[in-house]
């Protein structure tokens, strides 16, 4: 889990970057490492963890909402098809369905 936080920030250098070469800022970054090299030069590295709790909270959403919905549909093809297990093909699809659920409730 710490491993984790230290390295947050090295994750979010890469939208940082992307966000800054738009047509105004396009010779401000030309790598990651310069990204980095420009935070411990200004010393501001905690700048490279913003915004780290909205993702950590989408994510923590997002996870919900799948396996949410996959013990409900899970739920609902054993009652419906009066079974006690699952196939891997009904599995399958019951998590494709669980996704397709998450993707349009988190990114509409």
């Amino acid at each position: 889990m710490c491993f984790r936080k230290i390295l947050g920030g090295l994750l979010l250098l890469k939208p940082r970057c992307e966000s800054h070469n738009s047509v105004i800022f396009l010779c401000l970054y030309r790598s990651l490492l310069d990204v980095l090299r420009e935070a411990i030069e200004s010393r501001q590295i905690l700048s490279l963890y913003q915004g780290l709790g909205t993702k950590n909270l989408q994510s923590v959403v997002s996870q919900f909402i799948y396996f949410y919905s996959y013990s409900f549909f899970k739920q609902w093809y054993l009652q419906r098809a009066s079974l006690k297990k699952m196939g891997t093909g009904a599995n399958l699809i019951i998590a494709a369905a669980a996704g397709t659920c998450t993707v349009v409730l988190t990114q509409v």
